[in-house]
């Protein structure tokens, strides 16, 4: 390369760095995408394990609103540094001074009323929406 111009080298240090850069974007894309899918996988678990220890022990046995709540994610419903805690027994902080109901409150307040898949449920205050949309 001894014969570049200074112009050529500005060119191919340039690319270098380019094909470096894009190298390392992806690697980190892959390893954030495999971060979320174990952290998504994780909290499959811990939700699962939350229908069968605070719901189905407690007298929850309505099949739409125990399908619900396994698939609906609460962790998407609270702040980012309470996702951990998502599936705890207790209502947590979501900020404004207002708190997501515990797992338990949203699976008997959507049981109690033995709703018909034609019902109309208007609710007023539903803080996240996690109770609207395990309602559903």
């Amino acid at each position: 390369m001894r014969g570049l111009a200074l112009r050529e080298w500005q060119y191919v240090t340039a690319f270098v760095a380019l094909g470096t850069t894009a190298t390392l974007i992806n690697d980190l894309s892959t390893y954030a995408t495999s971060l979320l899918q174990n952290s998504s996988t994780q909290r499959s678990l811990e939700r699962m394990q939350m229908v069968e220890s605070q719901l189905l022990s407690r007298g929850i046995n309505d099949p739409r609103v125990i399908a619900a709540m396994q698939v609906v994610p609460r962790e998407r419903f609270i702040p980012l540094q309470l996702q951990q805690s998502a599936y705890l027994d207790r209502p947590l902080p979501i900020g404004y001074k207002q708190t997501i109901s515990q797992p338990f409150v949203v699976a008997y307040l959507t049981e109690s009323p033995r709703l018909k898949p034609t019902s109309r449920v208007l609710e007023i205050g539903t803080g996240p929406g996690y109770q609207a949309a395990i309602s559903r």
